[in-house]
């Protein structure tokens, strides 16, 4: 037998951005590189031009899915092509299916993905609490003790890492508001 063509693609998406993943993998496969793994960020696709294009869902869950849970995917035409377990935080299921005019819409678990962003919203503000405490505590020793260029720039900093952090806590807010109203 021969053995197939491979490559690896080190691609990394927001903990959000599931479709953005999806539509990834689908345009590798429409390319005849349908994927294999993941190893963190890195993507193995096998070349196979004798399998047809497929489209994605990736569903998170807190435990293992049952038998009969599979089945629900397998009656969509959905088929586990990849399971990966992120340790204590829950498991990533890759599901497949041939690209066709006559599949049923997709339909994603909502609840993995709700809890998954609740957790990681709430580790935000956690976090953004007490580095925003941290430094400004910093902003005022430093300001108040030498009064120079020092200053400026710690408030860069404190400004710069407050709008980074708000930017993710508002794309994750958004993304369980829109996965609470599709379910």
């Amino acid at each position: 037998m021969e053995e197939k063509e491979t490559k690896i693609i080190r691609k990394e998406f927001s903990i959000y951005d599931f479709e953005k993943e999806e539509a990834f993998l689908a345009e590798e496969s429409a390319l005849g590189w349908h994927f294999k793994n993941l190893d963190k960020a890195n993507y193995t696709f096998e070349k196979d031009e004798t399998i047809q294009p497929k489209e994605y869902l990736i569903d998170f869950y807190t435990e293992p899915l049952t038998d009969e849970s599979v089945q629900v995917y397998n009656d969509d035409g959905f088929y586990v092509d990849f399971v990966y377990n992120s340790g204590k935080d829950g498991i990533w299921y890759y599901f497949s299916r041939e690209k066709g005019d006559n599949q049923p819409p997709k339909v994603h678990q909502s609840e993995g993905r709700i809890f998954l962003l609740t957790r990681v919203k709430n580790r935000i503000e956690r976090f953004g609490l007490v580095i925003m405490t941290l430094s400004l505590g910093f902003f005022t020793f430093t300001y108040i003790r030498y009064r120079e260029l020092v200053f400026l720039l710690v408030a860069i900093m404190i400004l710069g890492m407050a709008i980074y952090l708000y930017k993710i806590y508002h794309n994750i807010k958004v993304k369980i508001k829109e996965y609470q109203s599709n379910t």
